[in-house]
């Protein structure tokens, strides 16, 4: 069980409102919001001490430590049908990495086709309709 102490430095509550927050700071300047029923925070006040016991416990059924949930997609599809979901592992890379594969996406240089802004426009004009003349509805 970990123990911190932390400094309040502000009580919000609201008259009719059945909970309040306490804002807090600890001496590293660590912040910590903690929303409790409007009832425990009464006589809290700046400058009182907050000490927070604490523990992580594994739940049945919960992913392990450190996995991660699948992430799910939605993969483009040809025009007019639905887009397919797929899931895909969340993976952690080195921002040179996300860099390089941001402007591959930017470039088209990921897809076998280059798309063009004629290719834009047009996907556009087919997701969204033809608009109308001016003053048309």
């Amino acid at each position: 069980m970990t123990t911190q102490a932390y400094r309040v430095v502000r009580v919000r509550a609201a008259e009719l409102s059945p909970v309040a927050r306490i804002e807090a700071v600890d001496e590293d300047g660590h912040e910590l919001r903690l929303e409790v029923p409007a009832a425990a925070a009464r006589g809290a006040g700046e400058g009182q001490i907050l000490l927070v016991h604490w523990s992580l416990h594994n739940q049945a059924g919960a992913p392990a430590p450190g996995a991660r949930a699948p992430i799910t997609a939605r993969t483009p599809t040809a025009a007019g049908a639905p887009a397919v979901i797929v899931d895909a592992e969340f993976t952690t890379s080195s921002p040179a990495a996300v860099d390089e594969e941001f402007m591959s996406l930017m470039n088209g240089s990921r897809s076998s086709k280059t798309f063009t802004s004629r290719d834009i426009d047009n996907e556009l004009s087919s997701l969204l309709g033809s608009a109308g003349a001016k003053g048309q509805k």
